[in-house]
């Protein structure tokens, strides 16, 4: 029996919702299929909040994982699977997250090479090789973490591997590394981010180099803007402003579709071999996301052309852009994540749709609860979620008799002329105030992104000037 924990911070008002999900039934990442363990009134990933709200769930935890559950009256084990996102799977295991000296959960690659850590360098590696050499954490790591002092956590020499853990404090849980799922939609908002931040740095390093630093920071400005306005005016898609003004949710997908219209946004804005290697890596990307985020069994061949496609593309924007800094979660889309859909079968099957899902549901229902704190408002949410235990009509009408599906390409035909379908509608008129709206969500996401991207051309440039002198 796979159970499948996941933490997030999220929502308005901020709140962390603790979800567990049993993956051996039918649309397990349904909110009306997964158990909402615990929420908080919490806006931020810290390890005394997950900790305070997992500590009456422990024993029950423990029992589980030592006992098992009883199926059709045979006893079966029970594998725990942590489904969070990269910072809350920090807090969760007392992780120092993407500051730590290794900050891989899976295993001991430094970040980058260092001076200082550069015992640990020659030993583990770091993010920035895109070699599979790896050292993988051992499967007690966390839970032998657990029984030691925080006092005892800091010996040895300074720079020396029994120095670093990277473990703060003393873990709630203890996971096997290779039981910590690759977050799958978190993975693909976070490429994305960083494809389009790249396309802003490609153009900046470009015109740094012909017209001077000051040039090549106000065209990153100009091409953020265009492609803002591109990914709203041809893509259909705006920034979201309570996420800082990024692209989210099933707008990846989109962007990714359609990538071809921000590759030709850069021809004859920064050099043509960037182009083309930027243009063959979102190819690469659009193949292995499929397969990443694909809630299905995958197929040995698929799996194998999954591995090799994450060590292209990855490879391919290490060695084309000296600037760019492999970030963790490229890290273990490369080198963890092939690991775990073979072993698993399947990524997208251990995604967090259901734990996403759970916002929404939260929201709908705490409103029904208006008390005087947050905090009133979630215990009241939960205790009347305990008390309805019985399955509704709502629950039950999914398991009722359906329609056979059409047999393939029967709609096809019907589509070209059905006005219920989005392409043969036509266009709705646009509000004014929305329109307002979107361009100012585009001018936060056009302001935020140059500056990151300025930041990174800089120290490029800089060191690399600093190297010819």
């Amino acid at each position: 029996m796979q159970i499948t924990l996941g933490l997030d911070t999220g929502g308005d008002p901020g709140t962390v919702k603790i979800v567990a999900t049993v993956l051996n039934q039918p649309h397990h990442n349904s909110p009306s299929n997964t158990i909402l363990v615990g929420a908080g009134p919490y806006d931020d990933d810290k390890y005394e909040y997950f900790s305070a709200m997992l500590e009456t769930h422990l024993p029950q935890i423990d029992a589980l994982l030592r006992d098992g559950v009883m199926v059709h009256g045979a006893r079966r084990p029970v594998r725990l699977i942590s489904g969070s996102d990269y910072p809350e799977q920090c807090c969760l295991l007392s992780y120092q997250g993407a500051a730590a000296t290794q900050p891989c959960l899976m295993c001991r690659r430094t970040r980058w090479p260092s001076v200082r850590q550069v015992a640990l360098d020659v030993l583990f590696g770091t993010l920035q090789d895109v070699s599979v050499d790896q050292h993988l954490r051992e499967s007690t790591h966390f839970a032998d973490r657990m029984a030691l002092e925080d006092a005892s956590r800091t010996s040895g020499e300074s720079g020396a591997p029994d120095h670093h853990c990277s473990v703060a404090r003393s873990p709630p849980l203890g996971i096997d590394p290779r039981q910590i799922a690759p977050i799958p939609l978190h993975t693909t908002r976070v490429t994305h981010h960083r494809l389009l931040r790249l396309a802003v740095e490609i153009v900046m390093m470009h015109r740094s180099a012909t017209d001077g630093v000051a040039a090549g920071r106000q065209a990153g400005s100009d091409v953020a803007l265009e492609l803002a306005a591109l990914l709203h005016e041809k893509v259909g898609m705006s920034p979201t402003s309570y996420h800082g003004g990024l692209f989210i949710g099933r707008d990846c997908h989109t962007t990714g579709d359609r990538s071809a219209l921000v590759c030709t946004a850069l021809v004859g804005k920064a050099r043509q071999s960037h182009v083309a290697a930027y243009s063959e890596a979102w190819r690469i990307w659009n193949r292995v996301r499929k397969t990443l985020n694909r809630a299905a069994i995958i197929p040995a061949e698929e799996v194998s052309a999954f591995r090799a496609g994450t060590a292209a593309m990855v490879t391919l924007l290490k060695g084309s852009f000296g600037w760019l800094s492999i970030s963790p979660e490229l890290h273990i889309l490369m080198i963890h994540a092939p690991e775990f859909l073979e072993r698993w079968g399947s990524i997208g099957l251990y995604g967090e749709q259901g734990l996403e899902a759970w916002h929404g549901r939260y929201n709908q229902g705490a409103v029904k609860f208006p008390d005087a704190t947050e905090l009133e408002r979630a215990a009241a949410l939960m205790r009347s979620m305990a008390l309805a235990r019985e399955a509704g009509a709502d629950v039950l009408g999914r398991y009722a008799h359906k329609r056979k599906p059409a047999a393939a390409g029967a709609r096809i035909s019907r589509k070209i002329c059905d006005k219920r379908w989005r392409e043969n509608k036509p266009p709705m008129p646009v509000c004014g105030a929305e329109a307002v709206k979107a361009a100012k969500k585009q001018k936060k996401w056009a302001a935020g992104v140059p500056k990151r991207a300025a930041t990174t051309v800089s120290a490029h440039l800089a060191c690399t000037s600093g190297h010819h002198a």
